[in-house]
């Protein structure tokens, strides 16, 4: 049975020790200039030195984003940067600019060329353009269903590689120009100001109308991979901890035999670094009533209870799950947050504690006075 790898996000040095100690295979991240993130921490040259020889310490592959489009005075300083990632021995470099990737075939022999998912490839014969032109891997768009992924497979031998997990974009990749037109900040120059996210006016009511809910596949992972060689994650602007959820997470997935039971509690554990609701993307078919989240365009959190006797800016809360001390929590009606808290103190049958379990009674104070059946998100 083929190995398939999972490919992880580390916008900083922290996030990469945390990707390799999740059981990634292969990390992806940027030099300071050329990436597609370009607000991600990334990192100036001498920490890539140092960033590469860890990753090959432990016998994980990196892989550069050099995923910008490239204007032609940028020339020179994009091939002085491409040497220095070459004599560095990193394991390949992902690039949307065809100019750019005709250049890195004629003058890196052995540099690993893989085509980001802005080029935009949605069908096999996108793929069988992209092998004759010469690259190694193809990052297929997030918007390319897994039956026409089977057919790739099926009609030509190229690695492939999908995104599992993370954000969307709502308009295809690589071909999405809003933020470009609007506030002169190019997606394609890594600059995207994510109007998607804002909110929209529609028949007189505002909503978040154009931001996707974040991709999870992983009740399905095993099925995706048999036809993929990378299982990649999005996140190189999220945390570290978000990082070590999801890559070990999908590493638990894909190497064992999970019940429902566990794998719902590995979504659970994903959640609550960040998550804007889960959809199954256009990879499982999901239409377009399930791939939005019109609520909310930022992390939302896991529903951990709700108010069932709220007095004087102190509550009580029926647990869904676990409550530990430091938490962060925040309470809503409807839509609505209307408080937001951290757990200093909380009390169960009027006794300090710093863990109140699930489906249990726990009372803690609030800034603001709340009413009974307010939603409570950790």
């Amino acid at each position: 049975m083929k190995k398939v790898e999972i490919l992880a996000p580390a916008g900083g040095m922290e996030a990469l020790k945390t990707a390799i100690s999740a059981g990634c295979d292969a990390v992806y991240f940027a030099g300071k200039s050329f990436g597609a993130r370009s607000y991600a921490l990334n990192f100036d040259e001498e920490e890539l030195k140092v960033a590469i020889d860890y990753c090959h310490l432990y016998n994980v592959k990196v892989f550069i984003t050099v995923n910008t489009v490239i204007f032609e005075d940028e020339l020179n300083d994009v091939i002085k940067y491409l040497d220095f990632l070459y004599l560095n021995q990193v394991d390949g470099v992902i690039v949307q600019d065809l100019g750019l990737a005709s250049i890195i075939k004629n003058r890196y022999p052995g540099l690993r060329l893989h085509a980001s998912t802005q080029i935009n490839a949605q069908t096999l014969e996108d793929v069988k353009v992209l092998k004759r032109i010469g690259f190694d891997r193809v990052i297929l768009g997030r918007e390319v269903s897994l039956d026409e992924i089977k057919r790739i497979r099926e009609n030509v031998d190229i690695e492939l590689e999908v995104f599992a997990h993370g954000a969307l974009c709502i308009s295809y990749s690589g071909g999405c120009f809003i933020s470009s037109f609007l506030r002169e900040r190019s997606g394609n120059r890594g600059k995207c100001s994510q109007l998607c996210r804002m909110e929209y006016s529609f028949n007189g009511r505002r909503k978040y109308y154009l931001s996707p809910k974040d991709l999870c596949t992983i009740n399905s992972i095993k099925e995706i991979s048999k036809y993929v060689d990378s299982i990649k994650i999005e996140g190189r602007m999220k945390s570290k901890e978000y990082v070590y959820a999801t890559v070990s997470s999908y590493y638990k997935a894909l190497n064992n035999d999970l019940s429902k039971e566990q794998i719902d509690e590995l979504i659970y554990q994903m959640k609550i670094p960040f998550n804007r609701g889960y959809t199954k993307g256009f990879i499982l078919n999901t239409t377009n009533t399930g791939l939005t989240n019109v609520k909310k365009a930022n992390h939302q959190g896991v529903l951990v209870g709700k108010v069932v006797n709220s007095y004087n800016k102190e509550v009580t809360i029926e647990l869904y799950e676990d409550l530990y001390i430091n938490d962060s929590i925040r309470f809503t009606i409807g839509d609505e947050e209307v408080d937001a808290v951290i757990v200093n103190n909380m009390y169960v049958n009027h006794t300090l504690t710093k863990l109140a379990r699930k489906n249990t009674l726990v009372n803690l104070k609030t800034h603001n006075d709340i009413k009974i059946s307010s939603s409570v998100y950790l």
